[in-house]
């Protein structure tokens, strides 16, 4: 079984997510915060990480992804950045994380994108 990390400010969200990953053998782990994020990755060595963007508590997602990188822990864990932010792919790549804009894909898409990450597909 995979363990997926989700970092999303969104409870229906966490929902829709988790409901879709279950089935393909996918634990879905979620948090609300970029420092619950990291607290979970370093205890937890999700498989992948699904992050926001825009998250509350000071960090945004792209402080939290280049925290995960300069780890030694979490450095090599995959990142897939989900947001409606469509303007910032440049950002993801820098942190060398795969971008998804959540408004521009399906459900059947992002599990496929999280299945590939995971070496699943």
């Amino acid at each position: 079984m995979k363990k997926v990390l989700l970092v999303e400010d969104d409870v229906v969200l966490h929902d829709l997510y988790k409901e879709a990953l279950t089935p393909h053998d996918i634990t879905v782990t979620a948090v609300t915060t970029g420092k619950e994020c990291i607290a979970s990755a370093l205890t937890n060595a999700p498989d992948l990480v699904m992050l926001d963007i825009m998250l509350p508590g000071g960090m945004n997602g792209f402080d939290v992804a280049r925290e995960l990188r300069q780890n030694p822990k979490t450095s090599a864990t995959p990142i897939l950045i989900l947001t409606n932010l469509d303007s910032e792919k440049a950002s993801a790549d820098a942190v060398k994380a795969e971008y998804m804009v959540k408004t521009n894909t399906s459900m059947d898409e992002i599990v496929g994108k999280v299945k590939s990450m995971l070496n699943m597909a």
